[in-house]
Order: C-alpha cells, then structure tokens, then sequence
C-alpha cells in the first residue's frame, strides 16, 4: 500500500532523493505501518520510494550524494519528522551505525561519529579530481558527458579501497572516474568511538563538455 509523505525539512534543505541506506532505523508512526512510502519534496515535486524490510530502509529514486543525506540527518540529532497528506507524522531515528560489507572480514560503516577527512577538506578534494581528470577522447568525440557517482571505502589507515561504480553514464567516463578514485591519497580515516574504521565514502565526478 502506498502513501505520500511531505517533509518539512527536506523542504527547506537541498533535495537529497535516491538513495539505499544500510543503516538500523527504527520507524514510529501514529498510524499503522505500510510496507513501502513514498516521500515527496513539496519544492520540486520530486519522489522517493521507500520500502521497510524489517528495521531496514531502503530508498529508490534519483541517484544523489549519501553523504548530504546523513549531514541532514545529523544535524536533527540523527533523525527527521516527515507528515504525510493528512497530517499525520513519522519519526525515522538512526540509532547506530550499521556494517554495510566486509573487507578482509572487517566491518565497513556508511555513519560514524567522525567522517572521514581528505588532507584540505572539500575543497581540496575538488580540486584533486579536477586537475586529475583525463577526458577521454572516444567520450568527447560522442559528445558524452554526465556525472559518475563512485562509491569506495576510507579504510583504517586512510586508504581509499573497493572503489565501485554507484552511479554511471558510460563505459569511458566510469573507467576514468574510477583511475582518479583509485589514485586519490591517504585520508584522515573515519572513527567511531575513538576508533579508526572503515567508512563507505561516495563522491560525484562530473564529466562536462565546454
């Protein structure tokens, strides 16, 4: 059975649609529990599906950054109030960060207490892929361009590994997105706890024609 949802605060922050978050959550409603919702931002008219597997979330639409989702999130204290069209309201609480994979056996994390940290921050980050891009030319020469969404993990010691395509536009931009991924250098790693672990990380790479 479907609903729509409205959300206030989504209202007011950039949109953040599309997205599969492996994380435990907790649903409360004041009504009773559907099996899938779907979430809609009043400004653009834009649609998240969202479906309930147990104490799991899975949301399909639109692919946009994970990271900006959990910014919003944790700014509420790792939660968000969301009504649906009768005014009725839903509370959807993180309550701990949950593994997503294993690498070598170990846990990786989409929310920790400390994300990680490329060396300059954001900006620096940006800058590294800009001057690393290489455009292939079999892309240009099709007039290909569009935004490679790439999905890796920040290990314990800083590394960047298992870098994934979440996200493509074609074969010879998701190849090239990947190279500059993979030559990304060490970050300040995630931490949980006073802990370093591993943190799944996911960066847009946009592939623009002048």
């Amino acid at each position: 059975m479907m609903s729509k949802i409205k959300s206030s605060k989504l209202a007011t922050t950039k949109t953040v649609i599309g997205i599969l978050v492996a994380a435990a959550l907790i649903i409360a409603f004041a009504c009773e529990q559907k099996e899938s919702v779907v979430a809609e931002n009043d400004v653009n008219d834009r649609v998240v599906k969202v479906t309930l597997a147990g104490k799991m979330l899975k949301f399909d639409g639109d692919s946009a950054d994970v990271e900006e989702l959990i910014s919003i999130i944790s700014k509420t204290g790792h939660s968000g109030t969301f009504k649906d069209s009768s005014g009725r309201k839903v509370l959807m609480k993180i309550l701990t960060p949950a593994p997503q994979v294993n690498v070598e056996g170990e846990e990786i994390f989409f929310i920790v207490e400390d994300m990680p940290e490329f060396p300059g921050g954001e900006q620096a980050l940006r800058q590294f892929i800009g001057n690393s891009i290489d455009y292939p030319k079999v892309a240009q020469e099709k007039g290909i361009q569009g935004k490679v969404y790439v999905t890796f993990v920040v290990t314990k010691d800083g590394s960047v590994a298992k870098a994934t395509i979440a996200r493509g536009v074609d074969p010879s931009l998701d190849t090239e997105a990947l190279r500059v991924v993979n030559s990304l250098p060490k970050w300040k790693p995630g931490k949980q706890r006073g802990q370093a672990v591993n943190v799944s990380y996911t960066v847009p790479i946009n592939f623009k024609l002048e």
